[in-house]
C-alpha cells in the first residue's frame, strides 16, 4: 500500500472510489473526512465573522487550507463532495 491509499485525517484504508485529493497540493483524504473538515472549518470561519467588529471583517482570512501543509484550497472542488 502505498501513501496514496491511506486518509490523512483518519489514517484509515481510503479506495479510490471514496478518495478525494485536493488540486492544489495533491493531499489524499476520504471524501466523508475531507467534508466533514471542510463543513467544520466553514462553521467555524462564519461563527468568527460575525464575532468580529465590522470593521475588522475585511482583514479576516475566511478560506479553506489543507489539514495537512495549509495550502489555500479553491472552494469550488468541494462542491461534489458536499452534495
Amino acid at each position: 500500500m502505498s501513501d496514496e491509499d491511506f486518509c490523512t485525517i483518519c489514517l484509515e484504508n481510503v479506495d479510490e472510489e471514496n478518495r478525494f485529493v485536493t488540486q492544489e497540493c495533491g493531499h489524499h483524504f476520504g471524501k466523508q473526512c475531507i467534508a466533514e473538515y471542510v463543513d467544520q472549518v466553514s462553521k467555524e470561519n462564519e461563527q468568527r465573522y460575525h464575532e468580529t467588529d465590522d470593521e475588522l471583517r475585511p482583514q479576516l482570512d475566511m478560506s479553506i487550507h489543507c489539514p495537512v501543509c495549509r495550502t489555500t484550497l479553491n472552494d469550488e472542488q468541494f462542491s461534489a463532495i458536499r452534495e
